[in-house]
């Protein structure tokens, strides 16, 4: 296959049937509606004429995401974190390490080889779009999705030299932010939908939470035929993905210190009016527990979720609406400003949902034992086991975040006072444990193994 030959060839007849007859369906509600208000924003004027390439880019990149000037087909290798338009059909936004090839169509369907790294895609709803990788396609119409490639760790040791270039293959995770894509190599296939995650390497794409949630999923025996090289694949594969999960796993249990044993003993975090004796115990394991209103780009009318406990009037629940979308605008600005402390990544930042924000502030803001710290030092003040600083200004990142997840509840119980009254806020506020997006989090306490 040369440089930008359509990647479609490589597929076999049947998996290219699978693929044509496959719907991914919408994206979640005003994708496009959000796409084009965006291109007429005052804030996003700047960044979409500088990033206007041709007229058939001008729906992706009025996102005002300043994305690099690419053409409808090439090759990049990430050397610093960067967003590309591919060709005015989605954006990719690149981690060091990432390498990926491409190549748009005339009629805007668009191939892309991704053969290493982390790449995160927003396609915008057309023609099909499809993502090569060492472990399978994946295949979307409009949607947002993170591929990343994990090279397997194989020991060459024993291998003979007609295997070993087989054996060298690696893990690909597809996790799905928005609408639905379909997963699929040779061996099987699987839909995803928003917050699914599915892992393939040498056999078909799995669903992970299917084996979080039902046990591990065996593979299959090999079958009566199977050649000795063949064997000699799987198992050095096999081999591979082990190490890799077992690096994965030593990750978690370092950032996951809620063991079977720490559970038992817990007490159930409660964000809205703790008792003193429950904040010293949460004190005690490091722990802080808060409550978040929903934060997403296209926020949902509030008035109507609070309708069903407190029964408003109209007028009641279009302001208790225009308060939570001005809620919404802060915290998401505040998100977006700690992702790019973070990261130095602006160009990602308007494209990324609020959970992914999230996600890559946690991952990327500070060190396991920074953290350890940060909650400890929060969850004292919180029991009155220590005093708030003077002054946050010279916080850390990580800090800023928790200190502003942990004062939301409370910031929107106070604003939403301001139009239904006090008292029905709190009712509000308490008749579910807190608003809808409720956290416990913890990290072991500084010191723990």
């Amino acid at each position: 296959m040369s440089e930008h030959d359509d990647l479609e060839d490589d597929l076999s007849p049947s998996l290219r049937a699978q693929l044509m007859e496959y719907d991914p369906g919408s994206p979640s509600g005003g994708l496009s509606d959000r796409v084009v208000a965006a291109a007429r924003s005052k804030k996003s004027a700047r960044a979409w004429r500088f990033g206007l390439v041709a007229a058939a880019a001008a729906v992706v990149l009025g996102m005002g995401l300043r994305a690099w000037r690419v053409p409808s087909s090439g090759v990049h290798v990430a050397t610093v974190r960067a967003s590309l338009a591919l060709g005015g059909r989605g954006i990719a936004v690149v981690e060091v390490g990432a390498r990926v090839k491409w190549s748009v169509a005339a009629d805007g369907a668009a191939s892309v080889e991704q053969e290493a790294g982390r790449v995160f895609y927003r396609v915008e709803r057309g023609e099909p779009f499809g993502v090569k990788t060492p472990a399978g396609e994946v295949v979307v119409k409009g949607t947002c999705f993170t591929v990343e490639v994990e090279p397997m760790r194989v020991s060459k040791q024993g291998m003979t030299g007609a295997v070993m270039g087989a054996a060298l293959t690696a893990a690909v995770v597809v996790t799905v932010h928005e609408g639905k894509v379909l997963f699929a190599n040779e061996r099987g296939s699987v839909e995803l939908a928003a917050g699914d995650r599915a892992r393939s390497s040498d056999s078909g794409p799995r669903r992970i939470s299917e084996g979080a949630a039902g046990g591990a999923t065996m593979e299959p025996a090999p079958a009566e035929d199977t050649t000795r090289e063949e064997l000699f694949r799987r198992d050095q594969a096999q081999r591979g993905e082990i190490s890799v999960l077992r690096d994965k796993l030593a990750s978690l249990e370092g950032s996951l210190k809620d063991s079977n044993e720490t559970l038992k003993k817990d007490k159930r975090e409660n964000p809205v009016d703790p008792s003193p004796e429950e904040l010293k115990e949460l004190a005690s394991q490091c722990r802080i527990g808060y409550d978040v209103p929903t934060v997403a780009l296209e926020p949902s009318h509030y008035g109507d979720s609070l309708d069903a406990d407190l029964g408003l009037t109209a007028e009641e629940k279009s302001a208790v609406t225009d308060v939570h979308q001005k809620f919404n605008d802060r915290m998401l600005a505040q998100l977006r400003k700690l992702y790019t402390e973070a990261t130095g990544d602006a160009k990602a930042a308007d494209v990324l949902s609020p959970r992914s924000l999230e996600e890559e502030i946690l991952a990327k803001a500070g060190s396991k034992e920074e953290t350890q710290l940060v909650l400890q030092r929060l969850s004292h003040e919180r029991a009155g086991l220590a005093p708030p600083p003077a002054s946050f200004q010279d916080a850390s990142v990580i800090e800023r975040y928790y200190r502003t997840m942990m004062a939301a509840g409370e910031g929107f119980e106070r604003d939403i006072g301001q139009v239904i009254g006090p008292e029905r806020a709190r009712d509000a506020r308490k008749k579910h444990g807190g608003w809808n997006g409720k956290h416990g989090t913890s990290r072991g306490c500084p010191g723990d193994k």
